[in-house]
């Protein structure tokens, strides 16, 4: 049937050119970085009243107080993804995954000290007996952290400048250093990315980013510390 044929070589034709049209929107690269994490020191408190008290006339509590501060280290980061653009060339939708290395040294603090509420006029008194106790544990880190980030860019200057902002859900891998509670991270974390890329050459990319987790370090429940994940990337970008 030539009407047949006629609409085989139109649909062959027609995918023909889409696929073109396709490879020609998209655009693979990988990305190599570096890395500095910027984990700032946390502070949080704990009360909790005590079964017995041994002051007639006021409840007794047991304040608690967990801290951490850290020494932020250089790491590494590699990234492979792909581009696709939309709006003649300005705006591209990314994806890609995303390997760090992130290494900081972390100082854990725990001190407690019991206090006491008067039953009646509710005033509070600070125990003398037993005293403040505080307890320190530092340990060098190093978090393997696997991201898989979404985002949007923008270009301008003749497509040799772009930014980018998106989404960063993540896993980790893996985590070195420390013992017990102290080293359980949390598993799943989530965050936002910013990106600013300037084109040195044809295909290469100078690359800054930052990144910055809403997940804390730790699940609220070991009590342990509460600080966010973040850290700035430095890195050289590659187009296929």
């Amino acid at each position: 049937n030539p009407y047949t044929m006629s609409l085989r070589k139109i649909l062959f034709i027609s995918i023909l050119l889409m696929s073109i049209n396709l490879q020609a929107q998209v655009n693979f690269f990988v990305e190599a970085s570096g890395n500095a994490s910027l984990i700032s020191e946390y502070y949080a408190t704990q009360i909790t009243e005590t079964e017995n008290s041994d002051r007639q006339g006021y409840y007794k509590f047991l304040s608690n107080t967990y801290g951490g501060s850290y020494n932020n280290k250089p790491g590494t980061g590699l990234t492979a993804g792909l581009q696709y653009f939309v709006k003649q060339g300005n705006i591209s939708l990314d994806a890609a995954i995303d390997f760090n290395n992130i290494n900081f040294y972390q100082k854990l603090t725990t001190s407690n000290y019991y206090f006491y509420q008067s039953i009646t006029d509710y005033k509070i008194e600070n125990a003398t007996n037993p005293p403040a106790s505080k307890t320190e544990k530092g340990d060098n880190h190093s978090l393997y952290l696997l991201s898989l980030p979404l985002s949007f860019s923008y270009y301008f200057l003749n497509n040799d400048l772009s930014v980018s902002l998106g989404a960063v859900p993540g896993l980790l891998l893996y985590s070195t250093g420390g013992s017990g509670a102290s080293a359980d991270f949390n598993k799943f974390t989530a965050g936002i990315q910013v990106q600013l890329r300037y084109r040195v050459a044809p295909q290469w990319w100078l690359m800054g980013g930052f990144q910055e987790y809403s997940t804390k370090l730790y699940d609220a429940s070991l009590k342990q510390s509460f600080s966010n994940l973040r850290l700035m990337k430095l890195g050289v970008k590659y187009d296929f």
